[in-house]
């Protein structure tokens, strides 16, 4: 099982990336600015990635990170 984390998941190429990773085998995590109900996460976390404290705060609810997908 892999942990994934992509930004901009709410953006079309975000939002396909997750659909075609959502096998069951990996737990995808989605960072955006607001939820538009990406069905294909299995966590969304609001972030603003213009924001050093946002970052932080998120990095800090993520314990394991294998790839990161920046879509953003």
């Amino acid at each position: 099982m892999s942990t994934i984390v992509i930004t901009g998941c709410n953006g079309g190429l975000g939002r396909e990336i997750a659909k075609s990773l959502d096998d069951g085998d990996n737990f995808i995590y989605g960072l955006d600015l607001e939820n538009s109900g990406n069905s294909y996460l299995d966590e969304f976390i609001p972030c603003n990635l213009f924001n050093p404290k946002d970052i932080l705060k998120t990095a800090q609810r993520i314990p394991q990170l294998d790839i990161l997908i920046h879509c953003a």
